[in-house]
């Protein structure tokens, strides 16, 4: 894929997000606002990178389920998303916090291309699929298997849309 596709794709992709009317549509304030739509969102904090706000917006829109979100508040763990440009971190603890850069005592570690993100987000390729060919490499697996089944069902889910 080619830079210029890239940045293509990914203009289209923040431009459609912008524009969707989320609960998110304040990306992310917090619940220390004290307000019921600010305890309805999951995010503590905004993203300030690009990356981050990417992700944000990908498992914001999974945040709408009230199921799901119910059990993400009672997640306690830290992912590092490592990409070929630089790493976030993802920390669930009563709420999803990003943060740019890489956890020291991340639970998992997540490795993959920001070209292999695209792919997952047009379809191009599944989840499971770039896990197999090894497109995605996860750390921390074996010792944390609840919190890889947890993070693999909403990144599986926030990519597919």
């Amino acid at each position: 894929m080619t830079e210029a596709r890239m940045f293509v794709i990914l203009s289209n992709f923040t431009n459609d997000y912008k524009m969707r009317n989320f609960k998110s549509q304040n990306v992310v304030r917090g619940l220390a606002s004290g307000t019921a739509e600010a305890e309805a969102n999951l995010m503590l904090d905004e993203p300030k990178d690009f990356i981050g706000f990417l992700m944000a917006q990908l498992i914001n829109r999974q945040l709408e389920d009230p199921n799901l979100e119910s059990r993400v508040k009672d997640w306690k763990m830290t992912v590092v998303l490592a990409t070929d440009y630089y790493p976030v971190t993802l920390t669930f603890d009563r709420g999803v916090r990003f943060s740019m850069g890489a956890a020291s005592d991340a639970t998992l570690i997540v490795e993959m291309s920001f070209g292999t993100i695209i792919r997952l987000v047009m379809e191009e390729t599944s989840t499971i699929k770039a896990f197999l060919k090894g497109e995605i490499k996860a750390r921390g697996m074996f010792r944390h298997p609840v919190a890889m089944k947890r993070f693999y069902g909403l990144l599986n889910a926030a990519l597919k849309g």
